[in-house]
């Protein structure tokens, strides 16, 4: 029964991690839950507008089987990045390997955990989804077939995402390939009766089957448990020292999220800002892009270019690549030379002491008050001009916001990552490093952008819904580049910039 104490207690840990970030932060907490109502709201109204389709004269654009692949893909990424943060970069698990237990027991336990985790967000989701569908449509139940395959797909990410991080930490590269492309083949196998047979007795039997050796392989993973989580232990001290230096300088209890530090480094930015002239230059550019879309708009008339009837999608996609073009400008290119451009006098911000994580939310505070009030009116102006519909203006709206404030993070993670302190080139970041940050936030928008603006012309209100999710998503994107950042930027040594 060791199992049982190892889960009991990781889940009493976590559940008092909770309670005591949702008394930390309630308004976050109130945020993050609007956002996952109103991503149970999407995900209905994209199956009824789906079903709608395809019982019309259009076909379905989106299959149904994406749908599975994409409840399989968040539970493997879920419960792998649990299993990565949790087990094998937990320093107190030296407390369970210190004591006599069977690794099997240990990895049961910990593989539990997941379900558990798993099984509270489903249970939450499940009753959003099931009342919204009750509003909908009256009392409906869910077919058997696809509840089977649900429960199956459910099984099989939760399994291989347990194992998946164990074998990446494999010291030899022939055993990294050897139990990495198992499961890859693995999700390969299942891929075809998803696609081809699904929910007949063939899907059943391979997804059955392939769930069966997955679960197996959780034991077998459990021999390789003890040195995976060594191999997080022997990272490069930098990383380390990086991760709880900020424990080491202030008590972290009751601060503000945005403490007087940062409100300082942000005003600094600023000024240092006014003074650049490539900053000055970019602003200019902005501002341009916001009155040129007005005059697009008044030399062409409302009906577009040539008078024809794609005016209706030319003045919006004009729109949505200037709100890209000046937030790459602007949050994300700015962001990434903000690191470099300081020089030498990065030793004096590097030598105060100010926690390595309030000098990147000064930085990327400084972004923000640069932004908004460029990018926001180009948000608003053309659209009112057009006189773009109430939902239009609101999805365009929270578009730019969702840009701002994902690129900032992108740039100032792209700045801690890819520092260039070359005084021959003013310290401004190089064309591969602005290349390679332009892709990533090409990428970014067509996942966070992209989506909710096809959902927008299905569907207005979806469309809404979906942009207002995608906000939740440019906020995590955001806290993630800062913590990220925070390790890269304590790792500048000064003989990069001396």
């Amino acid at each position: 029964m060791n199992w049982y104490h190892i889960l009991s207690s990781d889940i009493l840990v976590s559940y008092r991690v909770f309670a005591a970030r949702i008394k930390k932060h309630p308004i976050i907490t109130a945020f993050f839950i609007f956002i996952a109502i109103a991503g149970t709201r999407l995900a209905v109204d994209i199956g009824l507008v789906l079903d709608n389709m395809d019982m019309g004269e259009n076909p379905i654009l989106i299959e149904r089987w994406v749908f599975s692949i994409i409840f399989f893909s968040f539970i493997l990424g879920k419960v792998a990045v649990y299993t990565y943060r949790k087990v094998l970069k937990e320093r107190e698990m030296l407390t369970v390997f210190s004591q006599p237990l069977n690794m099997n027991e240990v990895a049961l336990g910990k593989y539990l955990a997941n379900w558990v985790y798993i099984g509270v967000l489903l249970l939450a989701g499940f009753i959003l989804f099931y009342t919204w569908l009750t509003i909908d449509l009256g009392p409906i139940g869910i077919p058997l077939d696809i509840l089977g395959e649900g429960i199956l797909l459910l099984c099989l990410g939760l399994s291989l995402g347990f194992t998946i991080p164990v074998f990446l930490q494999l010291k030899t590269w022939f055993g990294k390939i050897l139990n990495l492309g198992t499961n890859v083949i693995m999700i390969g196998v299942i891929s075809i009766p998803i696609r081809f047979f699904p929910r007949d007795t063939m899907f059943f039997l391979i997804l059955g089957t392939i769930t069966l050796i997955s679960f197996a392989q959780v034991f077998y993973s459990s021999k390789y448990l003890l040195p995976a989580w060594t191999a997080q232990l022997s990272k490069p001290l930098r990383v380390v020292s990086a991760e709880h230096a900020d424990r080491l300088l202030v008590h972290t209890k009751d601060r503000p999220l945005i403490t007087r530090e940062a409100w300082l480094i942000s005003k600094k930015e600023l000024i240092s800002l006014m003074r650049e002239k490539d900053a000055i230059v970019t602003v200019i550019t902005a501002g341009f892009l916001t009155v040129s879309s007005v005059g697009i708009y008044f030399y062409y008339g409302a009906e577009g270019l040539g008078g024809s009837s794609m005016g209706i999608y030319l003045y919006p996609g004009l729109l949505a690549i200037f709100l890209f073009l000046g937030s790459l400008m602007i949050s994300a290119l700015i962001g990434l030379a903000m690191i470099s451009v300081e020089g030498r006098a990065l030793y004096i911000i590097k030598s105060l002491p100010v926690e390595n994580l309030d000098v990147l939310k000064g930085k990327a505070l400084a972004l923000m008050m640069l932004s908004f009030p460029l990018i926001v009116p180009m948000a608003i102006l053309l659209p009112i001009v057009a006189k773009f519909p109430l939902m239009v203006i609101l999805f365009y709206i929270v578009l730019a916001n969702v840009l701002i404030i994902s690129f900032a993070g992108i740039g100032i993670w792209g700045g801690t990552k890819f520092p260039n302190f070359d005084t021959t080139a003013r310290n401004m970041p190089d064309l591969i490093s602005q290349f390679f940050i332009m892709s990533v936030c090409i990428i970014c928008t067509f996942f966070i952008g992209g989506i909710p603006a096809y959902l927008m012309i299905v569907d207005n209100v979806v469309g809404l819904i979906a942009i207002l999710v995608a906000l939740g998503w440019a906020i995590t994107i955001f806290l993630w580049a800062l913590d990220r950042g925070k390790i890269n930027y304590n790792g500048i040594g000064s003989d990069q910039y001396m």
